[in-house]
């Protein structure tokens, strides 16, 4: 569901011209089963689709 959600503020921002601030301070995440049957792959790619679509500057810190 947070990916879903990330992924509409990626959007959004892209929509109005907001550049894209993300910081990363996680080194990696393993999902449960219980998550794989829920679709995380699924909304995760949705994620991923719309940070890669938008065209405002990205910047990672």
């Amino acid at each position: 569901n947070s990916s879903v959600k990330g992924a509409r503020f990626v959007r959004f921002c892209d929509a109005f011209n907001i550049p894209l601030l993300t910081f990363v301070d996680v080194p990696g995440f393993l999902p449960g089963t219980a998550q794989e049957h829920n679709g995380i792959i699924r909304h995760g790619a949705k994620l991923l689709f719309a940070y890669a679509e938008a065209t405002v500057p990205k910047i990672t810190v």
